[in-house]
C-alpha cells in the first residue's frame, strides 16, 4: 500500500489526476479504479511543496481541448469508438441467441459491420478494400495514440516556444 501527494498537497486517491484533454472511454473508473475497492485509501490534503511554476499555462488547456473536439468532431475513427461505448453500456450481459437461424443473422451482421468499418478505415488510408474471402488486412490503427501525438504537436507549434523564455 501506498499514498501518493502532488505537489499542491491534495492525493490522488479516488480522484486520481484529471487530464488535461479527456477521450471516451468504455471503462469508468468508478467502475474499475481504486476507487472500487473496498481497501482504497480515503482522499486527503497534506501541506503544498514548496514550487514554482514553470510557464503559464492558462488558456493552453481550453485552446487544445477546442482543437481537439474540433479535430474529432468528424472522424469516423472517434465516431466507431463512441458507438462501441454505447453499445458495451447499454448491454452490460452478453446475450447470445440459441436459435440457431437467429445466432447466425447476429454472426453474419456483426461480421458485415466490422468488414464496412474496416473497409471505411482502409479508405481513409487509401488502402484497397478487404476483399470477401481474403483474410482480414491487418490494421495497425490506434486513433487515441494518433489523437495525443496531435494534441502534443498542437501544443508544441502553438504554446511551447512562447513559454521557453517566459
Amino acid at each position: 500500500m501506498g499514498k501518493f501527494y502532488r505537489v499542491n498537497g491534495s492525493s490522488t486517491q479516488h480522484k486520481g489526476v484529471t487530464p488535461d484533454i479527456t477521450f471516451p472511454s468504455q471503462f469508468s473508473a468508478e467502475k474499475f479504479g481504486e476507487s472500487s475497492e473496498k481497501s482504497a485509501l480515503p482522499w486527503d490534503q497534506i501541506q503544498s511543496s514548496n514550487f514554482k511554476k514553470v510557464a503559464d499555462m492558462s488558456g493552453v488547456d481550453k485552446k487544445l481541448e477546442t482543437l481537439h473536439e474540433t479535430r474529432i468532431k468528424n472522424s469516423l475513427e472517434y465516431k466507431y469508438l463512441k458507438e462501441d461505448i454505447e453499445e458495451a453500456q447499454k448491454d452490460e450481459d452478453v446475450k447470445i441467441s440459441l436459435e440457431l437461424n437467429k445466432f447466425k443473422k447476429e454472426k453474419d451482421d456483426n461480421l458485415k459491420k466490422n468488414r464496412e468499418r474496416i473497409n471505411a478505415l482502409l479508405k481513409l488510408q487509401g488502402k484497397p478494400a478487404w476483399e470477401e474471402g481474403k483474410p482480414q488486412p491487418k490494421m495497425d490503427l490506434d486513433f487515441v495514440k494518433d489523437e495525443s501525438a496531435k494534441v502534443m504537436t498542437d501544443y508544441i507549434i502553438n504554446f511551447a516556444n512562447k513559454n521557453k523564455d517566459g
